[in-house]
C-alpha cells in the first residue's frame, strides 16, 4: 500500500547519498564525520515515512541482528539511539535523512538569517566552502514532508491515523497496517 511513498523516499535517499559522496570526494580530508564518529547520534524523532522504512529494514534484517536491535530497544534509555552500538549504526543503510546529512554543510534559516551550518569538527581551517557542496536544508525538508504527506494520504484512505513524528525506538516497531487490522 505505501510502496509509492517508500519508492519516492528511497529515491530521495539515493540523491542525498550521491550529494554526500560528492562532498566527501571534494572535501573528504576536511570531514571528521565518518564511521565510528557518533557525537551527534542521539535518539531522534523521524517522520512516519522514515519510520516505515526503518521498521521495514529491521523486518528484513537477519534474525541475529533483529534480536540485537530488540534487546537494545529494551535496554536503551534517554537520548541514546537504540541503533548505535560501539559508535556504529546497526541499520546504517536504512538510516533516516537527518543521519545522512548530519555534518555536511547545510544552508539553514530564511531571508537575511540564512547561513551555512555544519559540525564544528568539520572544515577546520577553511575560510569558505564551494556552493556545490552546500545542501539546502529547507528544500530537502520540503521534499521529505511532501513524500511523507503522500504516505499520510494513503494511510488516511485506509482509515489509519498517522503520527506526526516517532522516536527511533517507536519507528522500529511501527507497523501501521497491523494497527488497522
Amino acid at each position: 500500500m505505501p510502496s509509492s511513498a517508500l519508492a519516492a523516499y528511497r529515491q530521495l535517499l539515493t540523491r542525498i547519498d550521491a550529494f554526500a559522496a560528492k562532498t566527501r570526494q571534494r572535501l573528504g580530508e576536511q570531514l571528521y564525520c565518518r564511521p565510528g564518529c557518533a557525537g551527534c547520534c542521539t535518539h531522534i524523532g523521524v517522520l512516519p515515512v522514515e519510520a516505515l522504512a526503518l521498521s521495514g529494514a529491521l523486518a528484513e534484517a537477519p534474525p541475529p541482528l533483529r534480536e540485537r536491535v530488540r534487546k537494545r530497544l529494551a535496554n536503551t534509555a534517554g537520548d541514546d539511539c537504540p541503533l548505535l552500538e560501539q559508535n556504529l549504526c546497526l541499520l546504517y543503510d536504512a538510516r533516516p535523512v537527518i543521519c545522512r546529512t548530519q555534518g555536511l554543510p547545510l544552508l539553514v534559516g530564511s531571508g537575511e538569517e540564512r547561513r551555512i551550518d555544519f559540525c564544528p569538527l568539520n572544515f577546520r581551517g577553511l575560510d569558505s566552502l564551494p556552493g556545490e557542496v552546500v545542501l539546502d536544508l529547507d528544500r530537502l525538508n520540503q521534499t521529505l514532508v511532501a513524500i511523507n504527506l503522500l504516505l499520510g494520504e494513503k494511510l488516511k484512505r485506509e482509515g489509519i491515523r498517522m503520527p506526526e513524528r516517532l522516536r527511533v525506538a517507536e519507528a522500529l516497531v511501527w507497523n501501521p497496517l497491523a494497527a488497522a487490522g
